[in-house]
């Protein structure tokens, strides 16, 4: 079945045209109580589709057709459950009407009952927060993502531009060739973030700007500091911490924080703070799309294999992992050209705005 794209007038046109006139017609005809109680324990089965993850809920009230909400994927195994269940309930697909974006889609179903045609029951399925949208964003291989963070000059851009995969970028703002990056990365192809360098205990003396506690109080000071660092004219698709032990217990400021960037329409955040961190939570509650690293690439050769070893079985096992290296670290850029062209075949290398928001 062909993909049908619509403007957003027209797919609202459509909505009317081929769900809610035909439901309320129904609905208002004999026996049109018996339809909406057969058509809510269909409803029932698709949402059983997912017992354990608690993520599809029927809704019902604000509409006069069943809407099932998933925050789960949508893969064509799901879709051909969901098939199954329709046609074991008697009925027919008479129409399939889908939209699918970079991490939602909308999934519209028109069908009709056999035992008493022109009968027809209506579905939107609404799936929210996925990476697996079927037919398009279907993947069927686990995810890397590799974050490279504290970018500061072009020429280890270039190196890191051999991987050869797709790569985000955390560049460290007004420092090294900062400006000239922003550009760069978004001219390559890859996913720029803006790394924060945020106020820590023990207090290290940089060379770079910190955002400290007492900053994140204002927001007045909070505001022109990012009317600084993040370009206007250039799309940042996230921000990653760099350091931060003392400022992410302190939720006030993240808070804030989190505030100046959704106003500057940034909605991802990467937390790569070990230990205590209000960071990633705090993110979520405020609909920030929020990740953390699973793994930090450094040390010898032993302990980068050690390493990688613990990333695949990570991927492996829960879908995905975040591999986070320095930008300067040419060692660990050595080591992942080979690990990445050996494993090409088996994993999806991804942004890390791609990977499933859990």
């Amino acid at each position: 079945m062909k993909q049908i794209k619509f403007t957003k007038s027209i797919l609202i046109v459509a909505l009317f045209a081929l769900f809610v006139l035909p439901s309320r017609q129904f609905l208002q005809a004999d026996g049109g109580v018996l339809q909406k109680k057969g058509a809510e324990r269909v409803s029932e089965l698709v949402q059983g589709l997912w017992p354990d993850e608690k993520c599809a809920e029927h809704i019902s009230k604000y509409t006069e057709y069943t809407v099932v909400s998933i925050a789960c994927d949508y893969t064509a195994m799901t879709r051909k459950r969901v098939f199954d269940i329709f046609f074991k309930s008697g009925l027919t697909l008479i129409k399939e009407v889908y939209q699918v974006e970079k991490n939602s889609g909308l999934y519209l179903y028109k069908l009709e009952d056999k035992t008493d045609p022109y009968n027809y029951q209506f579905y939107k399925i609404y799936v929210r927060n996925a990476r697996i949208l079927w037919p398009v964003h279907e993947r069927l291989q686990p995810q890397i993502g590799i974050f490279v963070q504290n970018l500061t000059t072009v020429s280890s851009l270039l190196k890191w531009q051999t991987l050869g995969v797709p790569v985000s970028y955390g560049v460290l703002p007004q420092k090294g060739d900062s400006t000239e990056l922003f550009q760069k990365i978004i001219d390559y192809g890859q996913e720029l973030w803006i790394t924060l360098a945020l106020e820590s205990e023990d207090g290290l003396e940089n060379d770079y700007r910190t955002i400290t506690v007492d900053d994140s109080k204002n927001p007045e000071k909070l505001s022109l500091y990012f009317d600084d660092v993040i370009p206007s004219d250039i799309p940042v698709t996230g921000v990653s911490s760099y350091h931060g032990s003392l400022f992410m217990k302190d939720i006030f400021s993240l808070r804030n924080l989190f505030s100046q960037l959704r106003k500057r329409g940034i909605h991802y955040f990467l937390d790569t703070q070990k230990g205590d961190s209000g960071g990633y939570d705090t993110a979520r509650v405020m609909s920030m799309k929020s990740f953390r690293t699973n793994i930090l690439m450094k040390g010898t050769k032993s302990e980068m294999e050690e390493t990688w070893n613990k990333a695949m079985h990570i991927a492996k096992t829960g879908g995905t992992v975040i591999v986070l290296v320095e930008g300067d670290n040419e060692e660990a850029l050595k080591y992942l050209k080979m690990m990445v062209e050996k494993q090409k075949s088996v994993y999806e290398f991804s942004f890390v705005s791609e990977l499933p928001y859990k």
